[in-house]
């Protein structure tokens, strides 16, 4: 279950806009965030773009489906939707003593986005609201190219997520059903969290069609997420690469 999939859209989306239309394939690892489940992902990345439309994903369930309605130099509105938005939490994938929990779905969920970019310093920030029926988050980012050479783009960024407490108590809230089935758990009342994280990824030009790309960043959450009894880490570290091809 790809349960950070935010983590690896996040700095995989921020390397696939230096590559126009394109599609590749990526490896990425991560320390634990559910009690249980996978450490390493393989990771399907697509993005591409028809007149305005556009669809971007660096996992098979962070598809973003969308329309830009204005866009410049300077200023670009989008709005999108997101079939399998939030996480899919699987209870028999956890530890044995959390598999009592009720599984958790993704959501479909919609969203906008509002991109400024200064040319005046090259920063680009980036504005994400989405909601759906479980809830929903507010995103914040600013990351900014670094030219290395004419094959070598360097691209840190910051950003950060809020999570409303609807969101927080779904995917992780205990109730007092969940909380009986075992000693390790406890009722748990999700309220409203945040995130905070930083990231760099790289963008290598092999040939006029493909490129390596590498990525790393850390994401920290706040009490509100980390101390529910389903998760293991608060400080979450991931890395990988990857291969695209532009057309």
């Amino acid at each position: 279950m790809k349960k950070i999939a935010l983590i690896f859209s996040t700095l995989l989306i921020a390397s696939q806009v230096t590559l126009g239309s394109s599609i590749g394939i990526g490896y990425g690892v991560t320390n634990e965030f559910f009690k249980g489940g996978d450490q390493t992902y393989t990771l399907p990345i697509i993005n591409y773009e028809y007149d305005n439309y556009f669809m971007e994903a660096s996992t098979i369930k962070s598809i973003h489906l969308g329309y830009r309605f204005f866009q410049d130099d300077i200023y670009t509105f989008s709005l999108y939707a997101i079939p399998f938005g939030g996480y899919e939490v699987d209870a028999d994938d956890l530890d044995s003593q959390y598999r009592g929990i009720d599984d958790r779905e993704y959501q479909f969920m919609l969203g906008g986005e509002f991109k400024y970019y200064n040319g005046m310093y090259d920063i680009e920030t980036i504005l994400n609201a989405e909601v759906g029926k479980e809830g929903g988050k507010v995103s914040l980012k600013l990351e900014k190219p670094y030219v290395v050479n004419a094959d070598l783009i360097i691209k840190p960024s910051i950003n950060f997520n809020y999570y409303n407490s609807s969101l927080v108590d779904y995917y992780f809230g205990i109730d007092s059903g969940e909380a009986s089935t075992s000693p390790a758990l406890n009722r748990y009342d999700g309220e409203s969290g945040y995130s905070i994280g930083v990231g760099l990824t790289s963008s290598y030009r092999l040939t006029d069609a493909f490129s390596l790309l590498g990525f790393i960043g850390i994401m920290k959450f706040s009490d509100e997420i980390k101390n529910s009894p389903v998760i293991e880490n608060g400080l979450i570290y991931a890395g990988g690469i990857g291969i695209m091809y532009t057309f």
